[in-house]
């Protein structure tokens, strides 16, 4: 049926008011204003919010039209206002100050910024809802901005390259998306169109590496003598993409794998575990295993043993964790466990590095252990009869991340998100079977992706 655009409208008009409806019906709800510059105020986590914000994206790309596609492809100017906010401490300086809104002479003093020129970097991302101008040139933090705050004092900050250690990770993680990955997305079109990378999927010939000048893989330049606080970012930063998509919702949920209900001694392997922020919170739901947490030698001699001697000292003193330098491209030592689990790292690399990653874990795996990946599943937004979504918005209802997650892998890694279809194939290549798929709660986008050796 042909529709027009009073009819799409019409029916995002609706959208918007049954959703807000439905958020303002629940009064244990906390609803925090822009104005609010308290610390912990995340995203609204409530099943009608994606409905309410892609009916609203929708509807300015219904109004605007071709203005809409400007306004976009200007975008890169806030990804980069934000760096600058955050090296120029910005957030800090007005907290310190009190916090009610401070001169951008006064903001400038932290750092050699010009103040002309801040007022008019802080000016982009306030009409972006990130800080206010309360007056003429003088800026508060807001609920957006506070995102940005490292905790820490203008004075600890200065001069030191390992800015994000001790913190919440969120400021981190913002720095990661406007340093590395912008750099890196500035050179995309050359890399999928020059014919010396177009049809290559290695590590080392990605978007980011024509942006560093270098022919090594992302990780490998972080591992190079003098690049230690980029790796050290990069850690912190994904205790704070956890932190933000709910404290790791999509670990332990009714419904999904249930870690909690596995039995004692259980063995589980968590594979390329990072700092540890899945493995911390499998260790509390299921204290009745044992644990193994792999990563690179400079990861688990790094930012992992600093976590685990922060957050949990006692799991790895009684020997309920252990913390093990592993390169999961080389044969897996831990054989037959009864879990092997990984969450986001598939993501990270293309097909033939996935299945040899899972090749390994294959070959290490008895004929009972299962595997389970923790990714985002993504779904082709072509119209489709299994679509849940309501008209007029497209089937990922709106929600444009795993699609900006999906480009960052492009251009990091040569690597992908993947569709149930791509998991199945995958798994099959590596000699697993897709067994299930459970998606998370809201606000997490990731799912449970369950297999057994075949």
């Amino acid at each position: 049926m042909t529709t027009t655009g009073r009819d799409e409208l019409i029916a995002l008009r609706d959208l918007l008011t049954t959703s807000i409806d439905a958020l303002l019906a629940d009064p244990s709800l906390e609803i925090p204003s822009l104005k609010d510059a308290s610390p912990g105020k995340g995203p609204v986590a409530a099943g009608p919010t994606l409905v309410a914000t892609g009916a609203a994206d929708q509807l300015v790309a219904l109004l605007n039209g071709p203005a809409y596609t400007v306004t976009k492809a200007l975008g890169g100017h806030v990804a980069s206002s934000l760096r600058v906010a955050i090296e120029a401490h910005v957030v800090e300086t007005i907290r310190e100050a009190g916090g009610e809104g401070l001169h951008v002479n006064e903001i400038a003093k932290s750092s050699a910024v010009d103040p002309a020129k801040l007022a008019r970097i802080l000016r982009v991302l306030a009409a972006h809802h990130i800080f206010t101008e309360t007056a003429y040139e003088t800026f508060a933090n807001n609920r957006c901005s506070t995102l940005l705050d490292t905790g820490k004092s203008v004075k600890d900050l200065k001069g030191n390259r390992f800015l994000y250690t001790d913190t919440n990770g969120f400021a981190a993680l913002v720095a990661h998306c406007t340093e590395d990955l912008l750099k890196a997305t500035g050179y995309l079109s050359e890399a999928v169109l020059s014919p010396e990378t177009a049809n290559s999927y290695e590590p080392e010939k990605t978007a980011f590496a024509l942006a560093a000048g270098v022919d090594i893989a992302v990780w490998d330049l972080w591992a190079q003598p003098g690049n230690e606080h980029y790796l050290a970012r990069f850690g912190v930063a994904m205790l704070g993409a956890n932190a933000l998509g709910g404290g790791l919702l999509d670990v332990v949920f009714q419904g999904g794998f249930d870690f909690a209900d596995l039995k004692k001694d259980t063995l589980l392997v968590d594979v390329g575990g990072g700092a540890g922020a899945v493995s911390l919170k499998i260790a509390e739901a299921a204290p009745q295993i044992k644990i193994v947490l792999q990563d690179r030698p400079e990861v688990i001699s790094g930012e992992t043993k600093k976590t685990w001697e922060k957050e949990n000292p006692s799991a790895i003193a009684s020997g309920q964790v252990e913390l093990v330098a592993h390169d999961f491209f080389t044969p897996q030592p831990i054989k037959e466990a009864d879990v092997y689990l990984m969450r986001a790292i598939i993501h990270d690399w293309a097909d033939p590095l996935a299945i040899k990653i899972l090749s390994q874990l294959h070959d290490a795996a008895s004929a009972s252990s299962t595997l389970v990946l923790i990714e985002q599943v993504i779904s082709p937004l072509s119209p489709s009869p299994d679509s849940k979504a309501p008209f007029p918005l497209l089937p990922s209802l709106g929600n444009t991340f795993p699609f900006l997650l999906d480009i960052q892998m492009l251009t990091g890694m040569n690597a992908q998100e993947r569709t149930r279809e791509q998991f199945v194939t995958l798994g099959e290549a590596a000699g697993w079977k897709l067994e299930r798929v459970v998606s998370g709660p809201p606000p997490t986008l990731f799912s449970h992706l369950v297999f057994s050796k075949i």
